[in-house]
């Protein structure tokens, strides 16, 4: 199965996004499907000093695309953030992979603009589509302003798979949207928790120190 994957986030850009991706992506490719990852990324002060920026490694397992968020960079406290842009031209980036060698399934991380722009490629294109809810999408994305809560809507209501990570994080965004549980796939464990265990013993401590803050 060739998978086209939107991603909101990847390295080195560090979230639970990213990780997320990563673990998806690889676990995807050893099952012998197909990837190729189209990562929204930021160059911009701004942007670069909240998860960290720049464009997204190359990976073994799939073809990564860097695609730098202009869109969302202008805003400020005058221009607001033109995420519009920025969906144009990840449709525009998948289209062209596509015509190269059509993809059966689009999957995207983030429901705006990410899951958005998976509709209607998946419209377009008459495959499969998958979004999975992360973070902001979830938690205040839609309450925002009327724009993107037409946006998530449009999302939360036709995407034909919705992946989200636990049940309480799913009953904040049925509680947010007036969206029924029974739309939500819960999958959890997508973050690898043994990624960030110690692997000396316990009170063994490395100099100088190094602490994951997240």
């Amino acid at each position: 199965m060739r998978i086209c994957f939107l991603s909101r986030r990847y390295f080195p850009a560090v979230s639970g996004m990213s990780v997320y991706a990563r673990n998806m992506t690889k676990a995807l490719a050893e099952r012998g499907h197909e990837i190729v990852m189209i990562s929204q990324y930021r160059e911009d002060e701004k942007g670069v000093g909240i998860y960290g920026g720049g464009p997204p490694p190359a990976e073994t397992w799939m073809n990564v695309q860097g695609l730098r968020s202009l869109g969302e960079e202008q805003a400020d406290d005058e221009t607001p953030a033109d995420f519009e842009k920025d969906l144009r031209e990840m449709i525009a980036t998948a289209e062209k992979h596509h015509a190269d060698t059509p993809f059966d399934i689009v999957h995207a991380q983030y429901c705006y603009p990410n899951g958005l722009a998976a509709l209607a490629l998946s419209n377009k294109w008459q495959v499969p589509n998958v979004v999975s809810i992360q973070g902001g999408d979830g938690h205040w994305v839609g309450l925002c302003c009327g724009t993107h809560k037409q946006a998530m809507d449009a999302v939360l209501h036709h995407a034909m798979a919705l992946i989200i990570g636990c049940t309480s994080f799913a009953n904040e965004v049925s509680e947010n949207h007036q969206i029924p549980l029974e739309r939500f796939t819960i999958i959890p464990g997508a973050t690898n928790t043994q990624q960030f265990k110690p692997t000396q013993a316990l009170g063994s401590i490395k100099k100088p120190v190094r602490l994951l803050y997240h």
